[in-house]
């Protein structure tokens, strides 16, 4: 009967060790935020559009320099929640380039803040908003440098945020296993 219960026991303790987990915990205010994030810039990059040309739709209106800070508050907010996630690394560094609508060098010049192309340190979904982050820099970096966003700049920024967020989710919605 000891003989038996010591093996259940040795059992289970090896079957609880092989539980493994593919990807990160699940955190809902992180996906719920990142699709606040993505419809709102999509809005946001709409309205510069229509807007192109008039000084509403200048780099310098009011509605720019009140989305442009928020926006980036809100994304490093997700990064940072992202981060207390789980301490694993991720496998990868960085995910596929987004087809970029400036170069890092020219969005560094006219932001003024370096990007450089160093690894994203961090667990997956770090590095999957990191790709968002990067995205958003350049739709800001292009909006500054033509001081408008016209029609083809707003269709290469909606296709990088939405590509961007869909990795994202995947991954912020991937399961434990």
């Amino acid at each position: 009967m000891i003989r038996a219960a010591l093996i259940l026991v040795v059992a289970l303790a090896l079957s609880a060790c092989s539980v493994f987990q593919i990807g990160e915990r699940y955190d809902k205010s992180i996906d719920d935020d990142l699709n606040t994030f993505q419809t709102e810039t999509v809005s946001f990059i709409t309205t510069m559009r229509i807007n192109a040309g008039l000084s509403a739709g200048a780099h310098t209106s009011d509605t720019a320099k009140a989305f442009y800070p928020k926006a980036t508050a809100t994304l490093a907010n997700m990064m940072l929640r992202a981060s207390l996630l789980s301490s694993r690394q991720c496998p990868i560094s960085r995910t596929a380039p987004l087809p970029p609508i400036v170069s890092d060098a020219e969005a560094a010049a006219i932001i003024g803040a370096p990007i450089t192309e160093d690894e994203v340190r961090g667990n997956c979904v770090v590095v999957m908003l990191d790709a968002v982050q990067a995205a958003f820099v350049r739709v800001e970096a292009r909006h500054k440098s033509q001081g408008q966003i016209g029609e083809t700049a707003a269709k290469l920024g909606t296709t990088a945020i939405n590509n961007s967020v869909l990795i994202a989710l995947g991954g912020i919605r991937s399961k434990d296993y």
